[in-house]
């Protein structure tokens, strides 16, 4: 049984709780963190999405935690991904992303594999929310928000271009948690942000809006 888990901070993604939590146990290696959540040793780190969450909350209630459906929520792109879709097809996300290990299926539903909006390379973070969550905290951990497809600027400082970490977002280790205290040194190419800046009223307006898809629910039920 576990004894300690960590409570996920403002915006903050689920990978990123996990990621804290392998760091906090002081596991050598990540089989044991997973071992430790989820009772097996096999399983893909997802950055976006939650990989059979109703295992890991069945180990987190003996401490009061957060609603499964707030953790859901608030703490995976669900939102964002589902807000536009038909509910049966929420349902099924919801489903699968809750009891299953093998998260293609969502991807396939939900029409990720073949969209064409890039996500980010890199997991990447704001400066000033780098430096804020230090000091509130003594640590950093990834934002939600900062990860989302097409948004290149923080919601809670808008003038403040996000940068890439040194950690790949999914083309790294599928076994691995990596904690936002391995950022190292920010990179970011010198003509993509000449084109951000070019850009920034349109992208600062599309940065707004996606935060407001990825923490709002909506049922259109098309």
């Amino acid at each position: 049984m576990l004894g300690y888990f960590p409570t996920p901070y403002e915006d903050e993604i689920f990978y990123s709780v996990i990621a804290r939590y392998h760091v906090h146990s002081g596991n050598l290696n990540f089989v044991d963190t997973i071992r430790d959540l989820y009772g097996k040793t096999q399983l893909k780190a997802t950055p976006d999405l939650a990989t059979n969450l109703s295992a890991v909350y069945e180990n987190l209630k003996v401490f009061n935690y957060l609603p499964l459906e707030e953790l859901l929520k608030k703490h995976t792109m669900y939102l964002y991904y589902t807000n536009f879709t038909k509910s049966k097809v929420k349902d099924q996300s919801k489903q699968i992303i809750l009891y299953e290990s093998n998260l293609s299926k969502v991807y396939r539903i939900l029409g990720i594999l073949g969209n064409k909006i890039k996500e980010p390379n890199f997991f990447r973070f704001c400066n000033k929310c780098l430096e804020e969550d230090f000091k509130n905290y003594g640590e950093n951990y990834w934002h939600l928000t900062h990860q989302l497809p097409s948004v290149f600027y923080c919601h809670k400082h808008p003038d403040e271009i996000l940068l890439d970490s040194e950690i790949w977002y999914r083309r790294g280790s599928r076994t691995e948690f990596k904690s936002a205290s391995l950022i190292g040194n920010a990179v970011q190419n010198t003509n993509e942000l000449e084109l951000i800046e070019k850009n920034k009223s349109i992208l600062k307006r599309i940065t707004k809006e996606s935060v407001k898809l990825a923490t709002q629910s909506y049922d259109w039920n098309l």
